[in-house]
């Protein structure tokens, strides 16, 4: 599911990782063109900022810090 259009249904999935034990691997890769303008970068930042933001608010800072992330195919990139 879309993230921040579905919450519901990203939260179920999350939910399901969670109950079995594992740890989610969030990745962020849907970086639209053109690469090189600010704005796409700005909506790339915004849309991760919001999805990150509202998995602390859903599960809290203790276990969200432990998940995996992921920006393009950089896995905890410390950037």
């Amino acid at each position: 599911p879309h993230p921040c259009k579905e919450w519901k249904h990203f939260a179920a999935v999350i939910d399901g990782v969670l109950a079995s034990g594992a740890k989610p691997m969030v990745t962020f890769a849907k970086f639209s063109p053109p690469f090189y303008h600010p704005d796409s970068l700005r909506r790339f930042v915004a849309r991760s900022r919001e999805i990150v933001w509202s998995c602390l608010e859903q599960w809290g800072g203790e276990e969200v810090r432990d998940w995996y992330w992921c920006v393009w195919n950089e896995p905890n990139n410390p950037d």
